[in-house]
């Protein structure tokens, strides 16, 4: 069925369950009930006919809406506590997919750029970090000391510090949206050269898995926020600059909620990546089956977080 066909078939039906859920009183609980099972065999529909159109995004909207107006509002205390980390933050991360398959795209193409360019001359790396970081590190590597730079500050200090430089880095992100679109995809680019440039400066002083298996220990998780920060900052800012079905105000305030959600629920994650940093990173001599596990143990849990339990949740209410 081509779209249009599809969109005329059901408008009807979507306006009236937008309607129900913009009540203040909530509407009628028992009909919306009715109309959410019908608006998720339409996204399913659509997600399988036209994954990446505006139709599916807005009955993706409709149906994060109407899971939390039926499932997660309903609660309260301890209950709905648990709701928001379960279900609520996780539900945003659909309504941001797509834009984090294209943060994370953007994240690794420039990565990889970096990576290439400094292997043949470490110019880059050198406007990045500055000719003193890169002269102390190969310094360091040199010494057999490649985590050096991770052993300079009291653990608990450079916890305290590296926390809230990351969540003000992962906010900014966000709000970068305010200036312009394009800030929050620069932000992710800047940050892929970043650690690109870094990873080749290893690997031109012989010092290649020294990198891997000491930077991503806390890279691993710090390194998925940024991407999922720098993804809510551009899904804030095309609901300013397409809104789609709704008004352009209501766009933004509907992207901001979701933003803020997703925000929020990285701050575990960015508590996480900081405790790693400042206290394990630094103990480059540990073993490596260890610090392996410790790599994929924290990939896999914050992308499972990120990514399969939200696909679950769905599949779950479909």
């Amino acid at each position: 069925m081509r779209e249009v066909q599809f969109v005329q078939g059901n408008r009807g039906r979507w306006e009236q369950f937008e309607t129900e859920l913009r009540q203040e009183s909530g509407g009628d609980v028992s009909r919306l009930a009715d109309l959410y099972v019908g608006i998720t065999d339409d996204l399913a529909y659509a997600r399988a006919q036209y994954p990446w159109s505006l139709t599916t995004q807005y009955l993706n909207d409709l149906a994060a809406d109407a899971h939390r107006r039926l499932y997660v509002n309903k609660r309260g205390g301890m209950a709905a506590f648990k709701t928001f980390w379960r279900e609520s933050v996780p539900m945003s991360f659909i309504e941001c997919r797509p834009y984090l398959l294209s943060s994370l795209a953007v994240f690794i193409v420039t990565y990889i750029m970096a990576y290439v360019v400094t292997i043949r001359d470490d110019s880059l790396v050198r406007g990045i970090l500055s000719d003193h970081y890169v002269e102390q590190t190969i310094a360091n590597i040199r010494s057999g000391n490649p985590m050096g730079v991770y052993k300079q500050m009291n653990g608990t200090d450079m916890f305290a510090m590296i926390f809230i430089n990351n969540q003000t880095v992962m906010a900014i992100s966000v709000l970068y949206v305010l200036a312009t679109i394009v800030l929050p995809t620069y932000y992710c680019i800047k940050h892929g050269f970043m650690v690109g440039a870094f990873h080749a400066l290893f690997v031109r002083n012989g010092a290649g898995l020294d990198f891997l298996l000491g930077v991503y220990i806390h890279g691993a998780v710090e390194l998925s926020v940024i991407v999922v920060a720098c993804a809510a900052g551009m899904q804030l800012g095309n609901s300013l600059f397409v809104p789609g079905s709704y008004p352009r105000l209501e766009s933004f305030v509907r992207a901001s909620r979701s933003s803020v959600r997703i925000l929020a629920g990285m701050t575990p994650f960015v508590f996480v990546a900081a405790l790693l940093e400042s206290f394990v990173t630094r103990h480059s001599d540990m073993p490596m089956p260890l610090a392996i596990g410790i790599i994929l143990s924290t990939l896999a849990a914050t992308w499972w977080y990120i990514w399969i339990l939200p696909q679950q949740l769905m599949k779950k209410e479909m």
